[in-house]
């Protein structure tokens, strides 16, 4: 398990599961998906993130079907066409920053308390 606010990364020599579940609320830095072998799933407990998301390398997508906690202003970049999907709650008193040329999909209830900017790519909201 990694220590609190550690960054976390999913790249090249990751190997078995790419689907995770949160036994337990976490808190982490930054989340990086780099050269992944498969598309990648967090599941189960609130995730927080400090510092943002990194898939400005990606090789695969991301699902996030965990709630999402923005704990202060932060960066999500998506690699063109590479996607993340957020399926549950995002929320948080953090500001969301949406970058790079890829897809960020809010499919759940979305209220970053800093609001949310798209500075690239695609925003799609299919929740509120």
């Amino acid at each position: 398990m990694p220590a609190s606010g550690s960054d976390v990364l999913f790249g090249s020599a990751a190997t078995g599961n790419f689907s995770t579940t949160l036994g337990r609320d976490f808190t982490i830095g930054q989340l990086v998906v780099s050269n992944a072998a498969a598309a990648i799933s967090l599941n189960g407990n609130t995730l927080t993130l400090t510092n943002g998301l990194d898939l400005s390398a990606a090789t695969a997508d991301l699902a996030l079907n965990s709630v999402v906690a923005l704990s202060g202003p932060q960066s999500w970049n998506v690699a063109g066409g590479r996607t993340v999907t957020q399926n549950s709650l995002l929320g948080g008193p953090g500001a969301l920053t949406k970058t790079g040329a890829g897809r960020l999909v809010l499919n759940s209830t979305a209220s970053p308390g800093g609001g949310t900017t798209l500075s690239n790519g695609t925003l799609l909201v299919n929740g509120s």
